[in-house]
């Protein structure tokens, strides 16, 4: 269905084997002085506020693309491999958003900006984990057990992912539970409804009240 491929999309995007890509390098031709002028001239400088309005207008592509051509430039703004970082988000290429993080770490970028951006990427993932938690763990209670299992697990690793981002959210730790209970996983259950505890002493977990009516 459109749901499951949308599901399956969100997980291939947030766990892909990330692969360094290197830039080819141009080599000029000895004689022709002018093309190799052209190599080395420095780019016009490129101002924040034009790769402002490209993220603004959701065109992370092209915004991706020009930054990439101009990030080498001596006026080139730190601030761009920040809003690139949030490029990558949006088109949930979350590893290469990782990596532009951590350029922007290395060209010593505002510390306050560079953890707003990193809050905002964990906020979209957790949000994404905890969608395809859902679906799997929904699906996976309609088939039962043993049909159920592998979208059990499906579960369990999504919702197990939202809450290393985000430990305090009840739904999805209440999702974990019931996905770690319907594993067998009771040690890990335990420790999960612990946490929900300390957060509401009077929790009544989905899982134990669908078993005690």
């Amino acid at each position: 269905t459109e749901e499951e491929k949308e599901v399956q999309d969100i997980i291939d995007s947030l766990i892909p084997s990330f692969k360094n890509q290197v830039d080819a390098l141009k080599s000029s031709k000895p004689d022709e002085q002018k093309e190799s002028e052209e190599l080395t001239e420095e780019p016009p400088a490129l101002l924040f506020s034009d790769l402002e309005k490209l993220f603004n207008e959701k065109k992370y592509t092209e915004l991706i693309e020009l930054i990439e051509k101009n990030e080498t430039s001596n006026t080139f703004p730190a601030e761009g491999l920040l809003l690139k970082a949030k490029a990558l988000v949006g088109l949930k290429k979350f590893k290469a958003a990782d990596k532009a993080l951590f350029d922007a770490e290395r060209a010593n970028t505002d510390y306050h900006s560079l953890n707003e951006t990193k809050e905002s990427i964990a906020e979209v993932k957790f949000k994404l984990y905890a969608k395809a938690g859902n679906h799997f763990l929904t699906k996976a209670i309609k088939l039962g057990i043993p049909l159920g299992i592998q979208n059990f697990q499906k579960a369990k690793f999504c919702l197990m992912k939202a809450i290393e981002i985000n430990p305090d959210d009840i739904n999805v730790l209440d999702q974990a539970y019931s996905a770690l209970k319907y594993l067998g996983e009771n040690e890990e259950a335990f420790k999960i409804k612990a946490t929900l505890y300390s957060i509401k002493s009077n929790y009544k977990t989905t899982y134990d009240s669908s078993y005690n009516q």
